[in-house]
């Protein structure tokens, strides 16, 4: 895990995430989104990811599942490092396996 995390949306599933993220530990969130989100703020247009390749973790937080399997892939293929968010105050058994780009939000079971 790196310090910085990159998420791909910025509505309110990825706030949402940038929440979980901070709880986990990341130390820098940016956001990059291709639309107007009213007062948060946007470091780029979702193109911009390849910037932050090396630096970065990523989460891709777009509701439209091709949308956002899309960009997984793409990241991937580009040997970017997908994060799996896990918020402390759920609770996901030891016997379950949580894929890459999840997110476990608050008192899920």
């Amino acid at each position: 895990m790196k310090n910085s995390l990159v998420i791909i949306g910025a509505g309110g599933h990825g706030r949402v995430c940038a929440e979980i993220a901070e709880l986990n530990g990341y130390k820098k969130i940016l956001f990059l989104d291709d639309g107007n989100v009213g007062n948060i703020e946007i470091a780029g247009k979702t193109e911009d990811f390849i910037k932050y390749l090396s630096d970065c973790d990523f989460f891709v937080a777009i509701g439209n599942n091709n949308v956002r399997r899309s960009f997984l892939y793409r990241i991937m293929e580009n040997k970017g490092q997908i994060a799996t968010l896990i918020h402390p105050d759920s609770t996901v058994s030891a016997h379950a396996t949580v894929g890459v780009g999840t997110a476990v939000l608050a008192g899920a079971v």
